[in-house]
């Protein structure tokens, strides 16, 4: 399963891509975003597999588009290779988007289904959708290099971040709670903002009061994670 997230501030153009996708791969996970503001956010709280932006977002702000917003994914170190599609009517700007940001592939407005199809196809192809171990530098400065299926949750207090797995437990004081889940694969979701789970080990979900239980652990999903916590955990 894919997650994806979708940057276009033409609601109809954005809807109307959701769809195209959703009918390719029925079992993505898509997020959009009509602006730069709301994808920021997205790119914070989620694991991105595969970004698709519109370089002409509608703006008061000329730096915030398409361009600008693929350069703030490349500064983070777990989207480094990360695929991203431009979309544009342009074509200047996609050749300036590819020398600046090293996108994967772009796709010229207007386009038809098959243009996204034949892009999706390669991208599921790629060796850059293949999963790695999860790699930090501990609190001993220590490089460690971790399965993600031993991973149970990731917890963060104050400037130290503690990674339970099945059988240990990892600090480090390299890491934000955004770098991590920006390594993580899409089984990993952020809860809390104290909290990254890996959705996989959770054993019951108390909705009431808005608990987990992964193991002996219990998790709170804090107010305002609920709704895309839910969202992943009953499909």
């Amino acid at each position: 399963m894919l997650t994806i997230l979708l940057v276009e501030d033409d609601s109809v153009q954005l809807n109307a891509l959701k769809i195209i996708i959703k009918e390719y791969e029925a079992e993505s996970y898509i997020l959009c975003a009509p602006n730069y503001s709301d994808s920021l956010t997205m790119i914070k709280e989620n694991k991105i597999d595969l970004f698709i932006l519109d370089i002409e977002l509608s703006t008061t702000n000329p730096q915030e588009n398409g361009i600008e917003l693929a350069k703030y994914i490349r500064s983070i170190s777990g989207y480094i290779y990360t695929p991203i599609i431009f979309l544009s009517f342009i074509t200047e700007k996609v050749q300036i988007a590819l020398n600046d940001t090293h996108c994967y592939n772009y796709i010229i407005k207007p386009y038809v289904k098959e243009d996204i199809y034949k892009t999706l196809d390669s991208i599921l192809r790629s060796p850059l959708m293949q999963n790695e171990p999860f790699s930090f530098i501990d609190d001993q400065r220590i490089n460690i290099r971790l399965e993600e299926e031993s991973i149970l949750f990731i917890r963060a207090d104050g400037h130290k971040i503690f990674i339970q797995t099945d059988s240990d437990v990892y600090v480090t004081v390299n890491e934000t709670m955004e770098t991590i889940i920006a390594k993580l694969s899409k089984t990993f979701i952020r809860c809390h903002k104290k909290y990254i789970i890996n959705l996989k080990k959770i054993r019951n979900y108390d909705k009431t009061n808005r608990l987990i239980t992964l193991n002996n652990d219990r998790i709170p999903i804090g107010r305002s994670f609920k709704n895309d916590f839910e969202e992943r955990f009953y499909i």
